[in-house]
């Protein structure tokens, strides 16, 4: 099996699918996965359904997707968490390592935050006053060459591009931008980069603290009337789970030290629209 590394930058998003139902033992391997998800850093578990669909209810299954933007998905995943402090990140972070498995198996997916069926999808998945919806994913097998429609999107949307790592990660402070050293936290924070995030904005900013055993504080830095779009569904506090996913998944495979938690004080003053999320250490 490819590392970890190697899986984060093969993962794409895929919009068209070939429409090729999933067989009996991938959809067994499927379930499993979602099965064994979770928990998140900050101790919520999302739980998750995974709905597929005969040739004959394929129109009625794509309601759950991007009105459109999604097609010939076989199957799709929903899943729901309870309302609480750190249930975006911890649903975020959890989706993001089965997304990942998925890619493993050769399957394509597409994070969908703001444009999918949220009332389909809370009937799908029985959701309770205390739930949330804070994304799904569309799961089958893509076209060996994505078509002339998906590449337009993916232009529209600039999904290939990166900030660069300066811009996100910093040294010490907020004055000074963090560039590839020859650390070899170097490999886990390039992983963090490569994360998918809503309209691409890449809402994440480190800053490494310390050495030779660094502590990395995670700050988002949120677009606020964006992220206040969907109540308590916070589409850049999903992204900080993810971030924070590839980040761990690199680290654990490369062998370094430290988790993710919370501190009561925040470690360093930041500015607006900087808020603190996490620190590695």
């Amino acid at each position: 099996m490819d590392s970890v590394q190697d899986i984060i930058r093969a993962r794409t998003s895929v919009r068209t699918f070939t429409g090729e139902r999933l067989g009996a033992s991938e959809l067994a391997h499927v379930e499993r996965i979602l099965a064994d998800a979770g928990p998140g850093p900050f101790g919520g578990r999302p739980r998750f359904r995974l709905e597929t669909a005969s040739s004959q209810e394929r129109t009625e299954a794509r309601s759950i997707g991007a009105y459109g933007m999604i097609r010939k998905a076989p199957a799709f995943i929903v899943g729901a968490i309870r309302r609480a402090e750190g249930a975006n990140e911890d649903y975020g972070y959890v989706l993001e390592r089965v997304i990942l498995e998925l890619t493993a198996m050769g399957l394509g997916t597409c994070w969908l935050g703001g444009s999918f069926n949220r009332g389909e999808s809370a009937r799908r998945i029985a959701l309770a006053e205390d739930e949330m919806i804070p994304a799904v994913t569309p799961v089958g097998r893509k076209p060996p060459v994505p078509g002339f429609r998906s590449r337009m999107i993916r232009n529209a949307v600039k999904a290939d591009l990166r900030k660069p790592r300066e811009v996100l990660f910093f040294d010490e402070g907020w004055e000074q931008g963090l560039s590839a050293d020859g650390s070899p936290w170097d490999a886990a924070l390039e992983c963090l980069r490569l994360a998918p995030s809503a309209s691409n904005k890449q809402p994440w900013r480190i800053v490494r603290v310390g050495s030779p055993s660094p502590a990395f504080h995670l700050y988002l830095h949120e677009d606020s009337s964006y992220n206040s779009s969907y109540g308590d569904v916070k589409l850049q506090n999903v992204d900080m789970g993810i971030a924070m996913a590839h980040f761990e998944l690199a680290a654990r495979e490369l062998e370094l030290p430290g988790s993710w938690s919370r501190l009561q004080v925040t470690p360093l003053s930041a500015p607006a629209p900087l808020r603190y999320i996490a620190t590695w250490h």
